[in-house]
């Protein structure tokens, strides 16, 4: 069961006092009353990714009962990879960088950053039965860059919200 929260949380959101006082707090609250919450990331934000990172590694989360957490930083194509990985699964590091290298929007997402993301999941994993470990799902659009060979080709592509 995805339960996520429907509220577009703003970066100014997450670093500001949210009326409760506690952001993390206020969010694991709404993944407990919705089904889909949205947290949005400025790419490269380390101030988001820090705030990731105290929510995933909280075990109030496991209580909301949050499974599913969809990101734009992977490809689709690379799902059962990113599967594998936080698993626990061996997956090569280069094997792995193709989750964020090869998205549609090339050189985006090749941040410490990003990789750091999906071994906190794996970790968090780790600790967890398997029933109640977390899924990331790679929500950019498969793209096969082999067979890209013209703007054209890309340009199909590189639109995710047609």
């Amino acid at each position: 069961m995805l339960a996520a929260v429907v509220a577009l949380l703003t970066v100014a959101a997450i670093t500001a006092t949210p009326p409760s006082g506690n952001a993390r707090a206020t969010v694991i609250e709404l993944f407990k009353r919705c089904d889909i919450v949205c947290i949005p990331e400025r790419h490269g934000d380390k101030v988001v990714h820090d705030f990731l990172r105290s929510l995933i590694t909280d075990t109030a989360l496991v209580d909301a009962r949050v499974t599913d957490i969809v990101v734009e930083f992977g490809s689709a194509r690379y799902q059962g990879i990113m599967d594998r990985y936080i698993a626990g699964g061996a997956v090569s590091k280069s094997e792995l960088q193709k989750v964020w290298r090869e998205t549609t929007q090339f050189l985006v997402w090749d941040s410490p950053l990003y990789e750091s993301f999906f071994q906190m999941v794996r970790d968090v994993n780790s600790k967890l039965p398997v029933k109640k470990r977390l899924r990331v799902l790679l929500g950019d659009p498969p793209i096969k860059w082999e067979r890209v060979r013209t703007k054209e080709d890309y340009i199909r592509f590189a639109d995710r919200d047609l």
